[in-house]
């Protein structure tokens, strides 16, 4: 999903019992049930400054609501199986009514449903490995451009699929995560025509140092594969009576911002007999592109490059057969780049929280 942009936390790597779509592997021996459920607030603006002017051109507020249900299975020692299915529903806002567009107050809707099947082994006792196959169906309803009236939306649907492979190394009292993801690619139809949609594929490791038997140290570093993004690529160049001119990522003022790397440190430590407390902070960079492909310059200027960050806290508690972890997250970029003879600045807060419980029978 293109927005919004939310960097991956260390501690994520190493979740065991409740799997989230970046686990590696649940600890479970019969069978499991994850949940979880996440909500995000957020708000955008844009500044452009031409001739020394300084205008606040569209600011936009968006609501992101995260749901995961699933259900893990180990038949054998050394062998599970997973499947999660999640959907992120996302409702954006563009206010107020600015200049001569004329689309204030104007709604818009973004839904991704996502099914993720995984299959993992113990290769040895001090490493295992997984394998998962994703499929999403995308559905958007946008006005698709700042300059069109309210009643020319476009709505489209589609289908993706994409895979990732993931690996854990113990060495004690260190531990090590490898994780890649291709981009989840796919064809959606829209205005009579069809287009290719992607969203960016993520090569990332991580690295758990074990500081007592009760405090956990984690790093995390990541890169994205900007080749693709979800602005819809024509498939079919020999269609002639082409309708479709309008964007498909509607009004987000930064629905063009590419993430590029992160990285991120986590710590956990036990606060209880059945609860933990878990910190994460991650640093990252971000592309503003104006290519209508989306696609990112193989040489990128530091003044070009805009600086994201991300902090969550959380409370995890276990107990006997179930266990659940309670967070809070902010997350921010900003950041601004010259444009012809403009001088455009960018500025997005994100916050929310969320629950992950898992269930174990």
């Amino acid at each position: 999903m293109w927005f919004p942009i939310d960097l991956p936390v260390a501690s994520e790597y190493f979740v065991q019992r409740a799997p989230t779509a970046q686990a590696t592997t649940p600890q479970s021996k019969t069978f499991m049930f994850p949940l979880a459920w996440r909500t995000l607030e957020g708000k955008s603006s844009q500044q452009i400054s031409p001739a020394g002017a300084q205008n606040t051109n569209s600011v936009t507020q968006a609501h992101l609501s995260q749901r995961t249900i699933g259900l893990a299975m180990s038949p054998s020692s050394g062998l599970w199986f997973a499947a999660l299915l999640s959907e992120d529903f996302l409702n954006m806002r563009n206010v107020p009514e600015i200049g001569q567009w004329r689309v204030s107050g104007v709604s818009e809707e973004f839904l991704v449903r996502e099914g993720l099947a995984r299959v993992g082994f113990d290769v040895t006792s001090n490493c295992n490995l997984a394998f998962g196959v994703r499929s999403q169906v995308v559905r958007g309803d946008v006005l698709g451009s700042f300059s069109s009236a309210v009643d020319e939306r476009v709505i489209y649907t589609g289908q993706r699929m994409g895979v990732i492979v993931g690996s854990v190394f113990t060495l004690a009292p260190l531990k090590f995560s490898l994780r890649y993801e291709t981009p989840v690619t796919g064809k959606i139809e829209a205005s009579g025509e069809s287009k290719v949609t992607s969203t960016q594929g993520f090569t990332g490791a991580a690295v758990q140092f074990q500081l007592n038997g009760e405090s956990a140290l984690m790093v995390e570093y990541g890169m994205y594969s900007p080749s693709k993004n979800e602005l819809a690529v024509p498939l079919d160049t020999t269609i002639k009576n082409r309708r479709l001119s309008v964007s498909l990522l509607g009004l987000a003022v930064d629905a063009r911002a590419l993430p590029l790397n992160v990285l991120g440190m986590g710590y956990s430590t036990r606060i209880a007999q059945a609860a933990k407390l878990e910190a994460d902070v991650a640093l990252g960079q971000i592309y503003f592109t104006s290519d209508p492909e989306m696609l990112v310059p193989n040489s990128i200027g530091d003044s070009e490059k805009l600086k994201m960050s991300k902090a969550r806290i959380g409370v995890a508690i276990e107990k006997g057969d179930w266990e659940s972890q309670l967070f809070a997250d902010y997350s921010t970029f900003k950041g601004s780049r010259t444009q012809g003879q403009n001088q455009i600045a960018n500025t997005t807060s994100q916050w929310g929280i969320g629950l992950r419980a898992g269930i174990e029978l």
